[in-house]
């Protein structure tokens, strides 16, 4: 599971080391300014075929497979950048970067439900999404500091480096144990009625718990669209430093790294359902302030408090899956609920960049309605127990 944690943090780390670079590298390559957009663009439409068409297999195939096959994208992606400086490398490279996370995200929920005894499960959910978070605080941290010594260059290649070495930390994971056969019931609807795609799918759609947590999930990734796309731009307007705008994103991390793993231990039963609740309010909540506040550092100490919210969603919602969907349905479940999520932010990336120059603070609060509505879209479900949604769903 160490393993598995080093290799997310090394994951994000890579890709936090590329965002300060990839202006720079336009300008460094002579390429029109469009270019990052439509490059930012690539990253999220690869991430959600892989999410939808390709991370299904890896229940199939098995976790680790999956982990390997998406930790060789990321190589494959950023190496491309340093070695095809151009347009075409740019939005390859990135669209291969989006496709090794929608590979390397789902694998490692998949492998964790599958190595780590279920009573200690929540912990391992939260100390791997501490190690991302960690991740993400140093990885921009460090590559604003490379910027300024060696260049985009200087960025790309301490990237590289870290993707190499998440290749050797996924390689040498320990194996996962054998799969239980799937029940013969099972495998003759599965040739009947279902395909590796659409399964998952079908998991979700059947039961009211499904239904509940794909909404959860959609209102969880709209965030992560919009605030690509204009977080940096709306502390600006604000009148942040630029030492401001990296510590925002360090202030909103900096709860992910702590708490995550204390939230996970002590995910048990109701309290899982109960987290989600909480966790969802808090960064809808947090949302609406964000659209409410006229000073920068507010905007950071918002951050902080939608952090601490991201903290209880991030391993109590990977617990309630693993609780209600069979090992081998894991990793695809979660990452159709994903690409689904990520299709919808993708959506909102877009808007707000045409919203942003009208009303500045409206995608802000689109997001929280985004939220607020799949939050309690959830909460007004009321789930069979865990181990009988679980033996439900293995006819699935």
């Amino acid at each position: 599971m160490w393993g598995a944690a080093l290799g997310s943090f090394l994951v994000r780390a890579g890709f936090g080391l590329i965002l300060p670079a990839l202006p720079a590298y336009i300008r460094q390559h002579g390429l029109p300014v469009p270019d990052l957009g439509l490059a930012s663009g690539f990253y999220l439409g690869f991430s959600v075929v892989g999410m939808l068409l390709v991370a299904p297999f890896i229940d199939r195939v098995g976790h680790t497979r999956g982990l390997v096959a998406g930790a060789a994208a990321y190589v494959l992606g950023t190496f491309l950048l340093l070695w095809l400086p151009s347009s075409a490398g740019l939005f390859v490279g990135r669209g291969l970067q989006g496709l090794a996370m929608a590979l390397y995200a789902p694998a490692v929920f998949g492998y964790v439900g599958t190595v780590v005894p279920a009573d200690r499960r929540g912990g391992a959910y939260g100390t791997i999404a501490s190690a991302q978070m960690a991740g993400f605080m140093l990885g921009p941290t460090v590559g604003g500091l490379a910027l300024g010594l060696g260049g985009a260059t200087g960025c790309l290649v301490l990237a590289a480096g870290a993707a190499v070495a998440t290749v050797a930390a996924t390689v040498f994971l320990p194996p996962e144990p054998a799969a239980e056969p799937v029940p013969a019931v099972q495998a003759e609807a599965a040739q009947a009625a279902l395909s590796t795609f659409s399964a998952p799918l079908r998991a979700l759609l059947v039961a009211p718990w499904g239904l509940g947590f794909l909404a959860y999930t959609i209102g969880q990734q709209v965030p992560n669209g919009v605030y690509n796309a204009i977080w940096s731009l709306y502390m600006f307007h604000l009148g942040a430093a630029p030492w401001l705008v990296g510590v925002s994103y360090a202030t909103w991390a900096l709860p992910l790294v702590v708490l995550s793993p204390l939230f996970g231990r002590r995910a048990l039963g109701s309290a899982v359902r109960t987290g989600m609740i909480i966790g969802g309010s808090v960064m809808g909540l947090a949302a609406f302030a964000y659209a409410l506040v006229s000073s920068p550092y507010a905007m950071a100490g918002v951050g902080l408090l939608e952090g601490v919210g991201s903290a209880l969603v991030l391993p109590l919602s990977q617990v309630y899956l693993a609780e209600r969907v069979a090992p081998h349905r894991m990793s695809g479940t979660q990452a159709v609920a994903t690409g689904l999520g990520q299709t919808l932010a993708l959506v909102g990336a877009v808007a707000s960049g045409f919203l942003f120059p009208v009303v500045p603070w409206l995608p802000f609060v689109l997001v929280g309605i985004c939220l607020l509505v799949g939050t309690w879209a959830f909460a007004l479900v009321r789930p069979a127990p865990p181990r009988a949604v679980a033996v439900a769903s293995e006819g699935a």
